[in-house]
């Protein structure tokens, strides 16, 4: 994943997460980032879906099912 666009896909979903759950987004994406072993400069597209079921678990179904919608756009490029 090109650097441009996997740092817009951190915060997009920084941002996004925010939205939901406040402050504890931050928290929620670094523990995704360490089941996967590595850090975000390190993502690839491939890990998105697994990124988002991570951080989708403390969310409502409707929030769930509308960030996994928006996680599919970076899947497709």
């Amino acid at each position: 994943m090109p650097d441009k666009e996997r740092e817009d896909f951190i915060d997009r979903l920084s941002s996004k997460l925010t939205g939901y759950v406040g402050p504890a987004a931050v928290i929620l994406i670094g523990d995704a980032l360490k089941t996967l072993g590595h850090g975000s400069e390190m993502l690839a597209r491939e890990e998105i879906p697994r990124i988002i079921e991570s951080v989708s678990d403390p969310l409502e179904k409707e929030e769930r099912e509308s960030l996994a919608r928006w996680g599919l756009g970076y899947l497709q490029k």
